[in-house]
């Protein structure tokens, strides 16, 4: 996975622009998503796979910011068992999955208070983010079987 040396975290101008530009693309992308999966009408494959997508992309989103923090304020993060911060991509991705999903393991931790703001807004989007996504999906869905329930009784009533 992506190595992030001490050398590399603290005086790499490309770094923090390679950074800050991955975070602003997938931010595009999850504004894209988001709007898609909002003004969609009707219960599609495609809408499925844009609200997993989503997801997805919003757990790599914040993997790449808790890089930033950590490269920017070093020791922000720690791994309990080692007392080491944790200096990878595959490292951050679990965290930040691990934090987006609420399950909280535990062995990666924020240590300082900005960290901890971020890991904290994660939490709160991936919670909310199931909730409203998932309210939406339903909603349409029952919907549109309830507009379908209400055809086949017109139907019939008119066969008769």
């Amino acid at each position: 996975g992506l190595n992030l040396s001490r050398e590399v975290l603290g005086h790499s101008e490309t770094f923090y622009f390679s950074m800050v530009m991955s975070i602003v693309f997938l931010v595009y992308i999850e504004i894209f998503l988001l709007r898609f999966l909002l003004l969609k009408q009707r219960v599609t494959q495609d809408m499925i796979f844009a609200a997993l997508c989503a997801y997805i992309i919003m757990g790599v989103i914040f993997s790449f910011i808790f890089i930033c923090i950590e490269s920017l304020v070093p020791g922000s993060f720690i791994i309990s068992a080692t007392g080491e911060p944790p200096v990878d991509l595959g490292k951050f991705s679990y965290f930040s999955f691990v934090t987006l999903t609420t399950l909280g393991y535990g062995d990666i931790s924020p240590v300082n208070d900005f960290g901890r703001g971020w890991v904290t807004l994660e939490a709160i989007l991936g919670q909310f983010y199931i909730a409203v996504v998932l309210a939406r999906i339903v909603g349409l869905y029952t919907a549109a079987q309830t507009r379908e329930a209400d055809r086949v009784k017109s139907r019939e009533r008119e066969e008769r």
